[in-house]
């Protein structure tokens, strides 16, 4: 496979993104800057289009040193990619429908599960054209779909860049899905390429048993073929001296020791609601900066808090998935879940914790009602809609003499005592 360093050198256009959170090495790319996209030989160009259209090229729940499940023996989705690469590689050999390039047919692969399990992918691609590399991730805006991003990469990627993405692993240590790359000329050993740079990519089986490789027949791409000799495997992917770095090679993000499983929210602190107290604050997949970022909340949005772990809040997202903030972010309600008694002849409730909220009900002396939390001197009120008083309304010293219920809704009514009692 020839190295497409040497091939991408053609003019290089600006598209402007808003950048997620990418760690970058190019200043081009940095964040809130312009990142170069690139045109194809027939002339098509695949500049990012619509920036602002969706966050990536896929939702990123999970990263990629979680655990799969909760269980205790669970492994992370970086390791359990080997089991994924066993179970679905034979299903690619021989389809014509599906052919690849070497290099093209792991890009193809780990892109595929990425995409499934809602994980990113970060890559780092040297162009020529600008002498530098540049640092391109999944979760960059401006993606139209994983199978965009997966366009994009293979034809930017090749076995050359795949050494820049990759670890070195030994052959105690190798698994489905690794990689021996072949940096064919470094010597004069069988096959050789006079005069030209080629470099190969093999995915790794059964290690030492079984791999698969892609190819090139004038000029287009073969159906994946699969090696079964254990004698070839061991002639090229563990004993030939071309193999770049003379060892098999590993997706550098797949590199990562197992976390241990995000814990359960402790029951015991349940703590009902919150406030953001930050201009911008991340949501997060587990307790915990090394979780993948599911949302971002804005100072002031509220949050439904279900548990603590440490420093870290367990809540709900509006659209009901769990997630996890920094608790110190976070105003958090007091919890009280108690009953008290109105001590004042009438006073509002409103629909939320301050007197800019609308009055959506009154109580009256001795009414007794259940509350859920404190904000300040604001008390949430049970109940299926926002109710809360102020606590001057109320007292939870005197003797409750009436039923431990909330009172029924009354209608709202204008006049001097409600503005006398008010909050």
């Amino acid at each position: 496979m020839l190295d497409r360093r040497g091939l991408i050198t053609g003019a290089v256009t600006l598209a402007t993104l808003t950048i997620g959170a990418v760690c970058t090495a190019a200043p081009a790319h940095a964040q809130s800057q312009s990142v170069p996209s690139w045109d194809r030989g027939n002339g098509r160009r695949w500049a990012m289009e619509n920036p602002r259209e969706r966050p990536g090229a896929w939702d990123v729940e999970h990263d990629w040193a979680e655990p799969i499940s909760s269980e205790p023996d669970a492994p992370s989705y970086a390791e359990a990619y080997a089991d994924y690469v066993l179970e679905n590689a034979d299903s690619w050999v021989g389809r014509r429908d599906l052919k690849r390039d070497c290099a093209d047919f792991s890009i193809s692969l780990l892109i595929t599960y990425a995409s499934d399990n809602g994980l990113p992918v970060p890559l780092r691609v040297y162009f020529s054209s600008l002498r530098r590399f540049i640092s391109v991730s999944s979760e960059d805006a401006g993606w139209r779909s994983a199978a965009h991003f997966d366009d994009w990469a293979r034809w930017h990627l090749g076995a050359m860049n795949l050494a820049d993405n990759t670890v070195p692993v030994t052959y105690e240590t190798w698994r489905a899905g690794d990689m021996v790359l072949m940096d064919w000329n470094q010597t004069e050993s069988s096959p050789n390429f006079p005069g030209r740079v080629v470099w190969h990519t093999y995915l790794v089986g059964e290690p030492g048993e079984t791999a698969y490789y892609g190819n090139l027949s004038g000029g287009q791409p073969t159906p994946i073929a699969k090696l079964t000799s254990v004698s070839q495997i061991r002639g090229r992917l563990i004993e030939h001296p071309d193999r770049h770095g003379l060892s098999p090679r590993r997706w550098r993000f797949l590199n990562v020791e197992r976390r241990a499983p995000t814990p359960e929210p402790d029951e015991g602190d349940l703590t009902g609601t919150g406030r953001v107290d930050a201009s911008r604050l991340n949501v997060r997949a587990g307790p915990g900066t090394g979780n993948a970022i599911l949302d971002v909340l804005d100072r002031g949005d509220e949050v439904r808090v279900t548990g603590r772990d440490g420093d870290w809040l367990a809540i709900v997202l509006d659209d009901g998935r769990p997630a996890w903030t920094y608790a110190p972010l976070i105003d958090e309600d007091e919890a009280v879940a108690k009953e008290a008694r109105v001590t004042v002849s009438l006073g509002n409730v409103r629909g939320g914790p301050g007197t800019g909220n609308g009055v959506r009900d009154q109580v009256r002396r001795d009414d007794v009602v259940t509350v859920l939390s404190r904000r300040g001197r604001w008390l949430r009120l049970a109940g299926a809609e926002e109710r809360w008083v102020h606590d001057s309304l109320v007292s939870f010293e005197a003797p409750v003499v009436t039923a431990s219920v909330a009172p029924p809704p009354r209608a709202p009514t204008a006049g001097i005592l409600g503005a006398l009692d008010d909050d």
